[in-house]
């Protein structure tokens, strides 16, 4: 017995030498979750990018392999826009993964090591896996949250000046405690200075429940979640207030939910707005055939036990062939009511289609068509307005289109354009974009943008030239930001037109490790007044 706890007590030793030998080469793993996805870049969410730089590999697990699916191209304090280099298709909450390595954590390794992993002369005869293994577990964590608070602050000019104070809580848990449980919230609650009695006649008016639900995975293929939520294979839908199920069968998934609407005045629970819903998917093996999936939901909205809305969802993704990616949705409505009679139709109500083409690692496109026709809420709406609605039938539409060229490694260009029209050309509208991104110069390491921006519509033509750039400072501890942006504004029925120059500097901290601070001021200045706005916010990450 005295010669294994000398066997293990030399490898312990042997192991921690090693470590320290081997630190520079080993990595780790930080991960991170997609909160958006844009037409030209991944918006990647960490608990904070210390470790990521520009020009940094994100990657995503296909099985046993870690495969390069974005580059970084710029970064906050706790969030990485990307640009796709592979085929994978995204979706809001995959999992991305940063390899870090292990010398750039501040955790020593002495609280990393637990001496319960040796356990037997087995446990030690592969040391380097073990090792890592082992930091990797310690260091990644199944919960994240933020909570801030922030103030909104206009001040001068014709308007009463004022302020805004706003405090959030995010919350995710997967797997709490090894369970088989996870909780998800996220709360804002917003004010006036000054008019806490609009708070007090209606505390729904200032706090606002967007999130907040407790999930159980009764198998690896089936989960429940109940409270408020949104169904991410029904995102249109909006927030369900209930209970969700969902069960995925080999490439086929089928989900239900039961539950109501929020309350369309000020978002609380509202039970009188009941709904339910049924949907089915169905994806192909992405290596054979370039990953499709398919969405197909039925639901039903009702106001007060009567049918207030009745409709179809359908959504597609697809790669057409390589490097070619469709994205389709549309929703049909079937019932309506007119003068107190229910009626079956099959009308299409919204239509979005996408097509992106990237031509090579520098050069993408990207076009997008957008009909959207009025949706009728047969309960909630007032008979006149529904009358009203019925009458214009105009659908509005939309066409996007973006290209963007990296001719070197840290510069973008970008040129963007999107029409919206109808018909009776009453809400047209014409957009044009233009915009140059460098980042990190070489030698100043400085991030800096050109833009330029034209809009015209019925009424009124604008277009604005601006400015940007930023720069972190003693390893990103802090962040400095400026910006200078000039408008102008010709009103159809006014001779001279509304020029604004505008100014802006942000100032942004990290006084913790996990506590961040950020002030910024903008000034608007134009020749009959001038007005200031000044925000901050903190926030601590756990």
């Amino acid at each position: 017995m005295r010669m294994l706890n000398l066997k293990l007590s030399l490898s312990i030793i042997l192991i921690g030498f090693w470590i320290q030998c081997q630190s520079q080469k080993m990595d780790s793993f930080l991960l991170g979750n997609i909160s958006f996805l844009s037409s030209q870049h991944v918006y990647v969410k960490f608990e904070n990018t210390n470790t990521i730089k520009i020009g940094d590999t994100l990657f995503v697990k296909n099985e046993a392999q870690l495969n390069p699916a974005l580059i970084v191209v710029n970064r906050s304090s706790v969030s990485c826009v990307c640009k796709r280099i592979s085929d994978h298709v995204f979706k809001v909450t995959d999992v991305l993964v940063s390899k870090v390595a292990i010398s750039e954590i501040k955790k020593p390794f002495k609280k990393i090591l637990d001496t319960s992993i040796v356990k037997s002369e087995n446990t030690i005869q592969d040391t380097k896996p073990a090792t890592q293994n082992i930091i990797r577990s310690k260091l990644k964590k199944n919960y994240k949250g933020r909570i801030s608070a922030s103030s909104y602050s206009n001040l001068g000019g014709s308007y009463n000046s004022n302020t805004r104070l706003s405090y959030s809580l995010s919350f995710n848990a997967d797997q709490i405690s090894n369970s088989k449980f996870s909780v998800e919230t996220y709360i804002n609650f917003r004010h006036r200075i000054n008019e806490w009695d609009v708070v007090k006649s209606n505390m729904y008016d200032a706090l606002k429940i967007y999130s907040l639900s407790v999930s159980y995975a009764l198998s690896p293929t089936t989960l429940i979640s109940l409270g408020r939520k949104i169904n991410s294979n029904a995102s249109s839908i909006g927030v369900i207030d209930g209970i969700q199920a969902e069960k995925k069968l080999n490439k086929f998934l089928v989900g239900a939910w039961v539950g109501s609407r929020p309350d369309d005045s000020d978002y609380r629970l509202n039970p009188k707005l009941f709904q339910y819903g049924v949907y089915t998917g169905f994806s192909t093996d992405p290596a054979k055939d370039r990953n499709t999936q398919n969405t197909l939901a039925f639901v039903e909205q009702t106001n007060r036990g009567n049918t207030d809305r009745r409709f179809i969802y359908l959504q597609h993704t697809s790669t057409v062939f390589k490097d070619l990616y469709l994205f389709a949705s549309g929703e049909m409505d079937l019932f309506r009511k007119v003068n107190e009679k229910p009626e079956m139709v099959a009308k299409m109500t919204n239509l979005y289609v996408s097509l992106r083409y990237r031509a090579s690692r520098k050069l993408s496109f990207t076009t997008a068509y957008d009909a959207r026709s009025n949706i009728i809420y047969y309960e909630t709406y007032e008979p006149s307005l529904i009358d009203r609605l019925l009458h214009e039938t105009e659908t509005r539409q939309g066409l996007r289109f973006n290209v963007n060229y990296r001719p070197f490694k840290l510069i973008n260009i970008g040129v963007s354009s999107s029409f919206r029209f109808q018909a009776d050309q009453l809400n047209k509208v014409n957009n044009l974009n233009v915009y140059l991104n460098c980042n990190q110069i070489p030698g100043i390491k400085v991030s800096t943008s050109l833009t330029a921006n034209f809009l015209k519509t019925n009424y009124l033509n604008t277009w604005q030239i601006g400015w940007r750039c930023s720069k972190d400072l003693f390893k990103g501890f802090l962040n400095l930001e400026f910006n200078l942006r000039r408008v102008e504004y010709r009103y159809a029925y006014i001779e001279k037109p509304i020029t604004q120059n505008m100014l802006g500097f942000n100032f942004s901290t990290r006084l913790t490790r996990m506590t961040y601070l950020s002030l910024y001021y903008e000034g608007t200045f134009d020749a009959a007044e001038s007005y200031h706005r000044l925000d901050s916010k903190i926030m601590w990450r756990f």
